[in-house]
């Protein structure tokens, strides 16, 4: 529970999801809170329910603002902080590893797809030129066809 006025960093990781500057964070209603980064500030009495999305894996909390900032404790499931997953050349989903599903998004973003959405675009950038283009989904390719190509046995 927080109060009116009151601010609530959303940090560590909460119901097994690692809160980072990249989470989407939205409340439903809308009305009774405000978000601001990884924070929620109480603007109204009232129940919300928090919706916290890292990288497509969505948690919901409830929260419920009291009318007083004497009311504000936070009765949720935080543990400490975890580390944001490193930036994995190739890993556009933003899970931390670069495999086969980033190249199926990516070709699926490529082709226009409104429902493909690139968590880290930045990573499937191959040609360093801050374009997105087939040159880049080639390169994906074999790097993901070179990395996995099984070692020669030595026979003829």
């Amino acid at each position: 529970m927080i109060g009116v006025g009151d601010t609530l960093k959303l940090e560590g990781v909460i119901k097994g999801i690692g809160i980072t500057s990249g989470s989407k964070i939205t409340a439903e209603p809308a009305d009774v809170v405000e978000i601001n980064g990884t924070s929620i500030i109480g603007k109204s009495a009232g129940n919300v329910t928090v919706s916290i999305d890292n990288s497509g894996t969505v948690v919901k909390i409830p929260v419920k603002v009291g009318a007083t900032e004497a009311e504000s404790v936070y009765e949720g499931e935080i543990v400490d902080s975890i580390p944001a997953p490193e930036n994995v050349m190739g890993d556009v989903n933003g899970d931390g590893k670069f495999n086969i599903a980033d190249a199926v998004l990516f070709q699926k973003w490529l082709l226009g797809n409104k429902k493909a959405e690139l968590a880290k675009w930045e990573n499937a950038d191959f040609t360093g030129d801050k374009k997105l283009d087939s040159a880049d989904y080639a390169l994906m390719k074999k790097a993901l066809t070179v990395d996995k190509a099984p070692e020669a046995s030595g026979i003829i």
